[in-house]
């Protein structure tokens, strides 16, 4: 017989030491052996202390490993030499810091930046404050773009030289960041007189100048790079800010906010398109037909028709008269002039005393959320493409950005919607996977034609497994050892804490990791076998919850009972460690689940490659296989003397009965006249009936999954039983155990 080596456990010699431990006197002294030329020719250069080319090139030996922290210690201010550069390194506190405020600044301009450049709303008072420090910080930002490091993206190397840093920034989002920052908005200001009111804070009725508004426009135009910016930082931003931890603490509702963000940006593409769409609705967009064509009244757009104007302050319309009311709108008199003063319909006439050239303005009826509100209604309207009518593009500036809108909205709204579709679909992976395994199941039973009872018996089993969308081994894979070995020990430990035959092994980390990575939970059904004799296989259970039992051959006898928390099956794979059999090893007992089991498997080429390193397990296995094995020959023994006694008891009273046949016979023979030879048929056949029943009521013997024994069992020969257990092996090495003491007790219940 072939034996095994235990020597491929490092530091294990049989008793002492914990597994994967190793004794620091038995290591071996490394040395160098490699010379100074050798050095000097690998990537590796060893100079001497007195080098004059060591304090040049600041390289030390590095023999010991060592060479980084005599390195640090020789030059203490070495890890200060990129901070003495000036150069901001993308991981440091104020980097991280300076994020989060970009985050603010991100969330403040993609919602406020539509609005100030398509509705023409200028920031005032509070605003005006927070948009000046939210310019000094776009200033800054430009400024320190050209001290910030950054990785290379083929090497990941750390780039801290100052030249490459502002070529790169030249080359890719300067140009974008210089027209961001542009200040554009204070231009405007100038050119329309509106800087103290800004300050102040009333500038409700100030009147646009059209002679300066295509000048006013593209100046405004130049603060959506702004919303370019965020598209350099958008990766940065959604990682390292707030809401990338945010994702982290939530990654169990990751789902939420994936529809959150979904939601976020169908909100933001219509509010987009709104704000532009008011935008190419003004008379600044319109051609010199357009304009001829509104002169005359023969062309209108849905902003005259809804809300009587594109602006929502207007000047008056000044008369000497009293105007006659074709306009449909308010008038008034100025009572120091005598003039009259006439707003169109949808406007109210407003007084402003300190208002330049006439007292009064015309305010639209129709603020800035009623056309906010109409906007963003066309923008969903179109980009669903169900276009009620009642709002369309008349000029040409118009239609262009409906058709944009259109193209691009209905791209943007496909791409959420099948990403809607796919997330929901993820919330029931593990669902979908069930399904997709009954469906093959039920496809398999119908092709074979089970029966009916069988097809039941096979679904409930399939039903009852866990099944998962991902595969736990890969998953477990891509985790550093030190990551595994806290997820599987936070998983598994309190179980094998609980296997009296791992408990001596669960504080060593790598066998517990070993051991938890293979482990595969699995459920069997009530009155149902994990395995039966002459099956093929070597996996081995580890029992949690549930009534097992251990039967003979016939399934007639209990054998012995499987306690929870105990490991089962290990007698398959010892006989094939052992080389007793070659190939495929048969199973020599049957294993029964009188109620519901939950139990975690070890598959067989995972059992074995534990045994071969682990030792203790292996020794431990045996043991336990000895001990289960004598138990049940001792069971076994028991079931044959109850059977011996069963039949000693059937033959007397055979002969009992034929006693008392055989007289009545003689009695019946003297006043008979065909003599005493017709009785003895009568005689046997009752005595034969007297020892099946006898045969049949056997007493001490427990019910099996067939309903008891077979009743020819007690027909007159106890070797008929067939014992069902593997003897020799793994058990013969350790010889027999005698039946004086019981062996599960011994082991503390560990079978």
């Amino acid at each position: 017989m072939s034996t095994m080596s235990w020597n491929r456990v490092e530091g294990f010699d049989g008793v002492k030491g914990p597994f994967g431990s190793r004794s620091m006197d038995t290591e071996p002294v490394l040395t160098s052996v490699l010379t100074e030329k050798d050095y000097q020719s690998s990537d590796y250069y060893r100079p001497t202390r007195d080098s004059k080319d060591e304090e040049e090139f600041g390289l030390v030996p590095v023999e010991d490993g060592a060479g980084l922290r005599a390195f640090l210690d020789e030059h203490p201010g070495a890890s200060d030499k990129k901070k003495r550069l000036g150069v901001i390194l993308p991981d440091s506190k104020f980097r991280r810091m300076w994020i989060n405020v970009q985050l603010f600044v991100v969330l403040y301009i993609i919602w406020v930046t539509p609005v100030r450049v398509g509705f023409n709303k200028p920031a005032t008072g509070f605003w005006f404050w927070l948009e000046g420090l939210i310019d000094i910080f776009f200033y800054t930002d430009l400024a320190m773009n050209f001290f910030t490091a950054y990785e290379h993206p083929v090497t990941g190397e750390l780039i801290t030289d100052h030249k490459k840093i502002a070529l790169r920034y030249l080359k890719t989002w300067f140009v974008i960041d210089l027209l961001a920052t542009f200040p554009s908005d204070y231009v405007v200001r100038g050119i329309e007189g509106t800087w103290s009111c800004s300050v102040m804070d009333n500038c409700e009725l100030v009147v646009a100048n059209d002679s300066t508004a295509k000048l006013v426009v593209m100046l405004r135009l130049l603060r959506v790079f702004r919303i370019l910016w965020i598209f350099k930082n958008f990766n940065v931003l959604s990682i390292s800010t707030v809401l990338g931890r945010l994702q982290d603490e939530f990654y169990a509702a990751r789902w939420v906010l994936s529809m959150l963000e979904l939601f976020i940006v169908l909100i933001f593409l219509g509010h987009l398109s709104a704000c532009f769409f008011y935008l190419f609705s003004g008379p600044q967009w319109w051609t010199d037909e357009e304009k001829a064509l509104f002169d005359s009244g023969e062309l209108s757009t849905w902003v005259f028709d809804k809300m009587g104007g594109y602006y929502t302050v207007i000047m008056p319309t000044a008369s000497s008269t009293q105007p006659d009311g074709s306009s449909g709108g308010p008038m008034d008199q100025d009572p120091s002039s005598g003039i009259w003063y006439a707003c169109p319909e949808y406007f109210a006439l407003i007084k402003c005393p300190k208002c330049e050239q006439m007292p009064f303005r015309c305010k639209s009826d129709f603020g800035f959320p009623y056309r906010y509100i109409t906007t963003m209604y066309w923008a969903y309207t179109t980009m669903t493409t169900v276009g009620y009518g009642d709002i369309f593009g008349t000029t040409i500036a118009e239609k262009v950005w409906c058709m944009v809108t259109m193209v691009i909205g209905g791209f943007f709204l496909s791409f959420c919607f099948g990403r809607m579709a796919s997330i929901v679909s993820r919330l029931d992976a593990d669902k979908v996977a069930r399904g997709e395994q009954l469906h093959e199941l039920s496809a398999f039973m119908k092709d074979v034609e089970l029966p009916r009872p069988l097809a039941r018996k096979v679904l409930e089993y399939n039903k009852k497994q866990k099944v998962r969308a991902y595969d736990r081994q890969a998953v477990l894979a891509r985790l550093p050892f030190e990551l595994r070995s806290k997820i599987l020990r936070h998983l598994y430990l309190p179980t094998v804490a609980r296997v009296p035959l791992l408990q001596s092994m669960a504080e060593d980390d790598v066998f517990l990791t070993d051991l938890c990575v293979r482990l595969q939970p699995t459920h069997f059904s009530a009155d149902t076998f994990v395995y039966m004799r002459g099956e093929s296989g070597a996996d081995v259970y580890i029992l949690l919850q549930g009534e097992l039992q251990v039967l003979s051959a016939d399934l007639g006898a209990l054998l012995y009972s499987v306690p929870e928390g105990t490991i089962f099956g290990e007698g398959s794979v010892l006989r094939q460690l052992f080389a007793q059999e070659g190939g495929k090893v048969k199973r020599c007992e049957n294993v029964f689940c009188k109620s519901p089991c939950d139990m975690l498997r070890i598959p067989e080429e995972d059992i074995k490659d534990l045994c071969e390193h682990y030792p203790e397990l292996l020794r431990g296995l045996r043991k336990l296989d000895v001990l289960r094995k004598a138990r049940a020959q001792e069971r076994l023994a028991a079931i044959r003397e109850q059977l011996e006694a069963s039949k000693h008891s059937a033959m007397s009273a055979s002969e009992r009965e034929g006693s008392a046949a055989q007289l009545l016979a003689g009695d019946t023979a003297r006043h008979s006249p065909f003599g005493g030879m017709r009785g003895l048929p009568n005689a046997n056949g009752s005595a034969g009936n007297v020892t099946g029943l006898a045969a049949a009521a056997r007493p001490g013997l427990g019910p099996g999954p067939a309903g008891g024994m077979d009743a020819r069992a007690g027909s007159g020969s106890a070797a008929s039983l067939d014992i069902g257990v593997c003897v020799g092996g793994a058990a013969a090495a350790h010889g027999p155990v005698g039946r004086g003491s019981d062996p599960l007790r011994a082991q503390g219940g560990a079978l």
